[in-house]
């Protein structure tokens, strides 16, 4: 009997059925006055280089998780077809936040936290 070997490759996000978020910071500074502080002044920043935080969806979840990260963080998630907010909340020192989609569709996800934001696109 005679066997091939094949080579295969396997993304750790493929074999664990979950899809990594890319998140890219975000230009919108009239957004992020409007939902991070409405009526308060800027916060304060942290860090010199702010770290990007992790995001991934699994099933129906979406997963952030932060490493070093700021005390406050606020998250948002938009539906693009209607504009409406699905999801808002703020975290005090998260080491992962996680949100429950309830409908299929297409997402963005805002993460916000020593004055910078944070943006990725999903479809669950």
């Amino acid at each position: 009997m005679v066997s091939f070997t094949v080579p295969i490759e396997v993304f750790a996000g493929d074999e664990l059925g979950k899809t990594e978020i890319t998140l890219m910071v975000s230009e919108e500074d009239e957004d992020r006055i409007e939902w991070v502080c409405p009526g308060d002044e800027e916060p304060a920043f942290m860090s010199l280089l702010p770290q990007s935080p992790y995001a991934y969806l699994y099933n129906n979840k979406v997963y952030v998780s932060f490493e070093g990260f700021a005390q406050i963080v606020h998250i948002r998630v938009v539906d693009n077809s209607t504009g409406e907010v699905v999801h808002q909340e703020t975290y005090a020192a998260p080491s992962e936040a996680v949100i429950l989609i309830e409908e299929k569709g297409d997402y963005t996800l805002k993460i916000a936290a020593d004055g910078t934001v944070w943006e990725g696109w999903f479809v669950y």
